[in-house]
């Protein structure tokens, strides 16, 4: 979330992995899940909260990242949204962006991140890993 801006959502993102790998592999595949509470900065700015200048009231609304769906007919609402993902082995994001996360919130408590290491033969040595990166493609709108 950025200073002076508000209604921050997500377009799409992609997720990298820097590192010297030497497993011969470009990505490694997993999932990432959206859940807990989303947070939206407001329009208007919020007020400072007591004697302390580094609290503000008012500033975020927060809201659940339920989902709902249907499949067959039948309607279901779950607690979470995941997405199957690649995240690739380099300091440059590779491969189609993920957009099942768009017009949600940046600002979220409850991400999940699994990276497949190992399924019989080793897809990534963590030793190899310095970090962990998502690329966020957003939009927002700027307080006048």
């Amino acid at each position: 979330m950025q200073k002076g801006n508000y209604l921050d959502k997500i377009k799409s993102l992609q997720i990298t992995i820097p590192g010297a790998h030497t497993t011969g592999r470009t990505s490694v595949s997993g999932s990432l899940t959206y859940g807990g509470t989303g947070f939206i900065r407001r329009q208007q700015p919020g007020n400072y909260n007591g004697p302390r200048p580094d609290r503000v009231a008012n500033e975020l609304a927060a809201f659940p990242t339920r989902v709902a769906s249907t499949e067959a007919g039948v309607w279901r609402s779950e607690d979470t949204l995941t997405a199957t993902i690649s995240a690739a082995l380099g300091a440059a994001p590779a491969g189609s962006p993920i957009d099942i996360f768009r017009e949600r919130s940046v600002a979220a408590n409850g991400w999940d991140l699994t990276i497949v290491v190992k399924d019989g033969t080793v897809r990534l040595n963590i030793d190899e890993i310095d970090d962990i990166k998502l690329h966020f493609t957003h939009q927002l709108l700027t307080r006048q």
